[in-house]
Order: C-alpha cells, then structure tokens, then sequence
C-alpha cells in the first residue's frame, strides 16, 4: 500500500490585511493550483499575550478567501471553527504562569 502524498496546509489567517485579503487568496490559490493539498483556513485567535498584536480577519474576508480557492483555483479548502475560549487554537498555545490571574485582577 502506497502511502497518500497528500499535504494538508494550515493557513492562519491575520487581519485586517496581513494575510487574509482576496489578492492574497490569489498569491495562495496559484502557488498550490494543481497540487494534492488541502487548505485549511484558521481565522486567528486573539488572546491576550504581550508581543501578539494580530487580529482576526473581519467582515466576510475569511468567506471571500474561501470561496476563492475553492471556486476559482479548485482547491479543497476548509475552515476551522471557533469552539469557544479555548487557549489551544491558532495562537492560543500559550503558556499562562501562575501570576498571570492576579496581573488580570490587579493583584501585581
């Protein structure tokens, strides 16, 4: 049995222009056009850690992402969905030391 070269991508998309406009959609669907991947699109996760100043994409930009690599470059593309406030989605893997509720309080 021939193992599947099939590459998943994770694409972490930052707003409101980092990486998450319809040209950059382009730059990605022509870069991975005709290739045997699949595309999954994570919107950003905005946590409150010092030196993470990005955002989430706004508006319907993750939908127009999406919909243009899967309409006009054929590419299988998902999207992560938010599963509420976890600390473990795009962004979210951060390690929270014991002081860090009592800075959040006021405390230190």
């Amino acid at each position: 049995m021939r193992p599947s070269s099939q590459v998943f991508i994770e694409y972490v998309m930052l707003g409101p222009a980092v990486n998450c406009t319809e040209e950059h959609a382009h730059q990605l669907g022509q870069l991975l056009q005709g290739r045997d991947v699949v595309v999954n699109l994570i919107p950003w996760n905005p946590i409150l850690s010092p030196g993470m100043e990005f955002e989430a994409p706004v508006g319907d930009s993750l939908a127009r992402f999406h919909s243009i690599l899967r309409e006009q470059y054929g590419l299988p593309c998902t999207v992560r969905q938010e599963k509420g406030q976890v600390g473990g989605e795009c962004g979210g893997c951060v390690v929270h030391p014991p002081w860090a509720a009592l800075v959040s309080l006021g405390r230190c």
